[in-house]
């Protein structure tokens, strides 16, 4: 489910057009089961692994204020995970050495990035920056979010966490949003997708061009 598919643009209209009539009561619970069926749509397996760090850190952020060993563990823990997660399933369908699947290779970022969020978090609760959530639901739907999943950006969770219960969203916000993905798109699809053949062409054989030519892919 590419950014640029067809399954995607049929995917994210449906879920802002849900997302627009819903109660605001229920519109948290809306992005969070979206952001489950993205993650799940690439790898049942990774939203497993999202799911299991997402109540793990919620948990340690409950206790970890202050706590300089439980801090430390929580960060080696995580890093851990993600390296050794990515390790296996990386030898184990061998995507670095081919690119039959992208999907695989899009969830691997993103957990990457997941990662990051769950640090986040852990440090700014760690130094006081922020309290701690106490809503699970909140949390796991900070880390799970299906629109940050490789580009970013890696919010600090107060600022995306603060927004949940109270985004309304307008029609002026919808066509704002539009016109920005619709510019996105063509920035990608007219623009980097037309200049990609180039420079792969001199980036994938460097040593049989001069540093002229090199600058030129750059």
């Amino acid at each position: 489910m590419n950014f640029n598919s067809p399954l995607f643009l049929l995917f994210i209209t449906v879920v802002v057009t849900f997302n627009y009539f819903l109660s605001q009561r229920y519109r948290p619970s809306l992005l969070l089961f979206s952001g489950f069926l993205f993650i799940a749509y690439f790898n049942l397996e990774s939203l497993f692994v999202v799911l299991t760090l997402a109540v793990f850190n919620f948990f340690v952020g409950l206790k970890i204020s202050g706590n300089r060993f439980l801090y430390l563990i929580s960060l080696f823990l995580n890093i851990a995970a993600m390296l050794l997660y990515n390790y296996f399933h990386v030898h184990q369908s061998n995507i670095l050495f081919k690119n039959e699947d992208v999907g695989n290779s899009i969830i691997l970022l993103g957990l990457l990035f997941y990662s990051l969020q769950n640090i986040a978090y852990i440090t700014e609760v760690y130094y006081k920056r922020m309290q701690p959530e106490k809503s699970v639901l909140k949390y796991t739907l900070y880390i799970s979010f299906f629109p940050k999943i490789i580009s970013g950006p890696v919010m600090l969770p107060g600022e995306f966490i603060s927004q949940i219960g109270n985004n309304k969203p307008s029609k002026e916000m919808l066509v704002g949003g539009f016109n920005r993905f619709l510019f996105g798109l063509v920035k990608k699809m007219v623009i980097a997708d037309r200049l990609a053949p180039a420079v792969h062409s001199i980036f994938d054989f460097s040593d049989n061009y001069s540093g002229i030519t090199t600058w030129g892919g750059v």
